[in-house]
């Protein structure tokens, strides 16, 4: 009620915290990213798009010269076309982040540049607006209002950072390597890049107690290390335990614990 103290805030003593499943972040499939990028009407947003599938970084926003960030705070003189290469300003720091870019931004990019980007004004935004506010600096919640037109448009749940998620995941599944993929997020440490981007998921864990076990089990009973016929497991679980693996494989969240 209104005019009246707050109950004081006791530490709970009784009862545990509950603990809450870590989910690998969700990632687009290629034919997704390219029906966005289809769907798309203006060759910005196609150049936008292209940008955030292929360089995996943050969208940002521009809020004048000196605060800006991201895709969406860079200026013209920030595409480098002789190196291929973008240049980007870090969130928070500030600092300045240069990216390789894939051939087929160029194309898109030149169409913007030469049929929609038309400013009244002398303005050194990249993105401007091209209905409201046309010829003013792009801003983020008006780029938003576009890609959720474009998602539902084209019947894919969206928004910018998942294009992020999208390029970590692919660039340790092809390279496996963290050190690259923290140097094109532009992450400071790479620890907070292992931490989001590198779990292991269950089939993993089974398979590496399996083959422990069969180690041991080399020298005294070879036939044990041989998996059950029809079977993509090397244990013969009950039928509980390999519903419970099935589900959480195919979710990618680690299975439940039970507790006795």
């Amino acid at each position: 009620m209104m005019g009246r103290d707050l109950p004081p805030r006791t530490r709970q003593r009784d009862g545990f915290r509950r603990r809450v499943p870590y989910e690998v972040p969700k990632r687009l499939e290629p034919e997704d990213v390219q029906k966005l990028i289809d769907t798309a009407s203006s060759y910005r947003d196609k150049s936008i798009l292209t940008l955030l599938c292929r360089t995996g970084q943050r969208i940002g926003d521009w809020n004048g010269i000196a605060d800006r960030h991201g895709i969406l705070g860079m200026s013209l003189s920030d595409i480098d076309r002789k190196r291929g290469l973008i240049v980007v300003r870090l969130k928070g720091a500030r600092d300045e982040h240069r990216v390789p870019i894939t051939d087929d931004f160029w194309p898109v990019y030149d169409c913007y540049l030469k049929e929609e980007r038309h400013t009244s004004q002398d303005s050194p935004a990249l993105w401007v607006a091209l209905r409201k506010g046309r010829g003013k600096p792009l801003a983020y919640v008006a780029f938003e209002s576009s890609l959720r037109y474009i998602g539902r448009k084209a019947a894919v749940p969206i928004h910018a950072h998942l294009f992020r998620h999208t390029l970590a995941q692919g660039v340790l599944d092809l390279t496996g390597n963290l050190k690259v993929a923290q140097e094109i997020l532009g992450h400071a440490h790479i620890s907070t890049t292992a931490d989001i981007y590198t779990r292991v998921d269950p089939m993993s864990l089974v398979l590496a107690v399996a083959a422990v076990k069969a180690s041991f089990d080399s020298a005294s009973s070879p036939s044990l290390l041989v998996p059950i016929q029809g079977s993509r497991y090397v244990f013969a679980y009950d039928a509980d335990t390999l519903a419970e693996l099935e589900d959480a494989i195919n979710n990618q969240v680690p299975p439940r614990r039970s507790h006795p």
